[in-house]
């Protein structure tokens, strides 16, 4: 039996022109996707997914490689499991063997199946999953999947939109540097000392891909004001990297809030919601309370960051955000990025 484990992500800054070649900040956070691979005799692959389809769903990969349910009950809720086991095929001399699957991704959501957060949960199913099919085809001291394969072919899912910073962390862990385009590249970096994150959850969940098929639909149309948005926004970042590597926290700060500032620019320009009525009464909160604080990810609800140097002041806005219904999210960082681990037969 094989067990993978990859941690899910928050963007510091970096959003929307991380996909021009910007980098992009990202923290690696401690809620992870689990996959269990396992042989067994039952006569077909099986795979149960939690919270999303907790019982076994029975399937066999056709002559083509493609997965072919044995009934459609649970089909609908594991349309991106069957697209990525699609992608993956079947393993090299299982013909005669079958597979046990289970993926766990409960850590990211609220309550049960209904309220996904927006942390990443599919690039860290992608990456343990991969990352465990590939261990399991090529025996223990085998390879794993270098980064790039990894974002192609969570892009691939992903209608061939999305940059692979979330990939990244996921496989990386810590706080990540990420650089996109022909060859991805991510790099840890030390967060500046005396410099506190905190995560509020707005309460409703945002879909990525619908915000950034708009964002493509703006640059379609309005191509050089598009750039000019993001060209501010690259500079943003940029000088955002350079603060972290001199240690600069209050440089970073101060980018933090310009990249927010930028963020609400672009979607008003974009005619996207990117900056809610939520983010901008909890901005006005963090400002009064000199706390960095911008949308995390692509908008339009999930999560903010509010970010500060000043713990009581951190401390105050957590108080003034959850006695108006938001929640402050008890996350941390995750040191360590993917995890494979093989167990024996007894362990099971």
């Amino acid at each position: 039996m094989l067990t993978a484990r990859a941690p899910g992500k928050l963007l510091v800054f970096g959003e929307y022109a991380v996909l021009d070649g910007a980098p992009a900040l990202v923290q690696a956070i401690d809620r992870q996707a689990q996959v269990r691979l396992r042989w067994h005799d039952a006569g077909m692959h099986q795979v149960r997914a939690l919270p999303i389809a907790p019982e076994p769903s029975r399937f066999r990969f056709d002559p083509n490689g493609r997965v072919h349910w044995q009934s459609s009950e649970g089909a609908p809720a594991l349309a991106y499991v069957e697209a990525l086991l699609n992608a993956l095929g079947p393993l090299p001399g299982g013909a005669d063997r079958c597979l046990d699957i289970e993926l766990d991704t409960r850590d990211f959501f609220d309550t049960g199946a209904a309220n996904k957060l927006g942390l990443g949960s599919s690039a860290a199913l992608t990456v343990a999953l991969v990352s465990a099919w590939t261990a399991l085809a090529e025996g223990q001291g085998g390879s794993r999947p270098g980064l790039d394969r990894l974002v192609e072919l969570h892009r691939g899912l992903q209608g061939g939109r999305g940059s692979g910073v979330d990939v990244a962390a996921s496989v990386a862990g810590g706080l990540v540097v990420y650089r996109g385009g022909d060859v991805a590249s991510a790099s840890r970096i030390m967060p500046p000392p005396g410099l506190d994150w905190m995560w509020i959850w707005l309460g409703k969940s945002a879909s990525t891909s619908e915000f950034l098929a708009g964002m493509a639909h703006y640059r379609s149309q309005r191509a050089d004001h598009y750039r000019q948005r993001i060209e501010t926004m690259t500079a943003l970042a940029e000088a955002g990297v350079r603060a972290l590597s001199r240690g600069d926290s209050n440089g970073l700060l101060a980018i933090i809030d310009g990249y927010g500032q930028a963020m609400a620019q672009l979607g008003d320009s974009a005619g996207l919601p990117i900056w809610t009525d939520d983010h901008r009464r909890l901005a006005l909160w963090a400002e009064r309370l000199d706390v960095a604080f911008k949308p995390s990810g692509a908008g339009g609800g999930d999560i903010a960051l509010a970010a500060g140097s000043d713990v009581e002041a951190l401390a105050a806005l957590a108080r003034q955000a959850q006695s108006s219904g938001y929640r402050v999210l008890p996350l941390a960082p995750a040191e360590t990025g993917l995890q494979l681990q093989w167990h024996n037969a007894s362990e099971s």
